[in-house]
């Protein structure tokens, strides 16, 4: 239609923003229009093909040309392999975690009207929390021998940036997203992980314009889409990856500066761990204490945004572990245990299962701006 927009003139905007926003943001959280514009763009633009071309070309690449990265691990496939199946045998039955989340009220009941979740429920995911700390799976190795662990090289290897979604509404924002961090000059390898479900979704001229970039799209291991979709597919891919050094970004995250130097900061050298706070207080409820024994006292701060991170997985393997543990468990339990008030998600289960190991991280200064118009047809909503 004569209304499609273009590819190129969202990447060349974001790639000359005023200077003083360069200086000051190094990500941008988009609005889901400039996501869906994407495959409408696509379609206008002459195809895949033709968008394939229009990135290569954003970035300087010589036609046919493509960024390639270093070969995964030997033995990464069967490491992960390893992984879930040691991850996924301590998930209780489908039916008891049902049960359970049904003695568990809404996040908004949680904290707005002091309604507390049932004892069989809380005394169920605490005796499963203590039973997990026992069998947390060890930092995988590719080949060797038997058991979750392995033996030989480590499964993982080098760095990278990993995206996860393979709806149209995620992966045609992980196209930009991914353009927009090579523009930027971060040309590290990069992976978008979506689920088994999702393959026949993605059309064959989507993957070859994130080759072309350096991106390769992989599978999620082969569960069910309760035990690895929605907000669990991040620590998913996180665990899932390649890479041993992961910058994890949201499908909707742009990349301002050279998003690649973070792995070269200071904080990230002295703590393996890049965290970003969100907008608010941090309300837990207090079944999340009851559960894991933590002083609630020496609790969160602050909230976080984790549609972006930055984790060494070898020097964090117990935390991220932990929060896979969460999330797995996540749906009606820990997702409203950990954020309460301020809904449902993932987001706290990283940080929290950092403060539970005692691993620390940096937590970038200041709090996020919004950057856009105020508008005056609607009071209070920001556009």
């Amino acid at each position: 239609p004569p209304f499609c927009p273009s590819l190129r003139p969202p990447l060349r905007s974001l790639s000359s923003l005023p200077p003083h926003l360069g200086e000051k943001y190094s990500l941008l959280k988009v609005a889901v229009c400039l996501s869906i514009s994407l495959p409408c763009a696509l379609a206008c633009a002459g195809g895949f093909g033709a968008a394939a071309d229009g990135i290569a070309e954003l970035l300087g690449l010589p036609p046919g040309e493509s960024l390639t990265g270093p070969e995964p691990a030997q033995g990464w496939k069967e490491g992960t392999r390893r992984l879930w199946e040691a991850l996924v045998a301590t998930v209780p039955e489908q039916a008891v975690l049902e049960a359970w989340g049904a003695e568990v009220p809404s996040s908004q009941a949680l904290h707005y009207e002091d309604v507390r979740a049932g004892a069989a429920a809380v005394a169920g995911v605490k005796g499963a929390y203590q039973k997990f700390l026992k069998s947390m799976p060890p930092y995988p190795a590719g080949e060797g021998k038997k058991g979750s662990g392995g033996g030989g090289a480590p499964a993982y290897r080098g760095r990278g940036v990993v995206i996860t979604g393979g709806v149209v509404k995620y992966w045609s924002g992980a196209v930009l997203a991914f353009a927009a961090a090579r523009r930027s000059g971060c040309n590290i390898p990069g992976e978008l992980w979506i689920l088994e479900s999702e393959v026949p979704r993605i059309p064959p001229g989507a993957r070859e314009a994130l080759s072309r970039i350096g991106v390769e799209v992989r599978v999620l291991p082969h569960y069910p889409d309760h035990l690895l979709g929605g907000y669990r597919a991040k620590v998913a891919a996180l665990l899932s990856s390649s890479f041993e050094e992961v910058l994890f970004l949201d499908s909707d995250s742009i990349a301002l500066q050279d998003v690649c130097q973070l792995f070269e900061h200071p904080t990230y050298k002295e703590h393996g761990a890049i965290f970003w706070p969100d907008l608010w207080p941090p309300t837990p409820a207090p079944e999340l204490f009851e559960i894991t024994g933590w002083d609630p006292e020496a609790g969160l701060k602050v909230t976080h945004e984790t549609g972006q991170m930055v984790i060494s997985k070898k020097r964090h393997w117990r935390s991220l572990i932990l929060a896979a543990h969460f999330n797995l468990l996540g749906p009606k339990l820990y997702y409203r245990f950990l954020s309460d008030a301020n809904g449902e998600g993932d987001k706290e289960s990283f940080p929290f299962a950092f403060l539970l190991s005692n691993e620390t991280y940096h937590l970038v200064p200041g709090q996020p701006d919004m950057v856009g118009v105020h508008s005056e047809i609607t009071d209070g909503d920001w556009y």
